[in-house]
């Protein structure tokens, strides 16, 4: 029995917050197990699965977010998934605002990399 069902969480947003990366991590995890096993057990069946764009689009962002370390992952899925403010997010991850914005910055870097778009130089990745 965790501390919310003893009604000991004193202030509920922090609690909720960081059950919220909690929840985060475990599903990165599992999505990556089961994305895993599909390969393995069928190869790639993106081209098999009738989608329409903006779940593929949706897909590859989601495939890219996974590969991005896991302090970098947290910072943009709470600050653009989860839509928190920057300061709310350095408060669940227990971090320096500064820290959330240099790791949302390299991890918007490294998916643009990942993804094959341009650099911020405006550049090729």
């Amino acid at each position: 029995m965790g501390p919310w069902e003893r009604g000991r969480v004193a202030d509920p947003g922090p609690y909720l917050r960081r059950a919220v990366v909690n929840q985060v991590r475990s599903r990165g995890r599992r999505r990556v197990v089961e994305v895993r096993e599909a390969q393995r057990r069928h190869g790639d069946l993106r081209g098999a699965r009738q989608h329409d764009e903006h779940a593929a689009d949706h897909d590859e962002v989601w495939q890219a977010i996974l590969r991005l370390p896991r302090r970098q992952r947290e910072a943009i899925v709470l600050r653009y998934y989860e839509d928190l403010s920057e300061a709310e997010t350095a408060e669940v991850l227990g971090v320096s605002v500064g820290t959330v914005k240099s790791q949302v910055s390299r991890g918007m870097d490294r998916l643009r990399a990942l993804m094959g778009g341009p650099s911020p130089a405006g550049g090729e990745a």
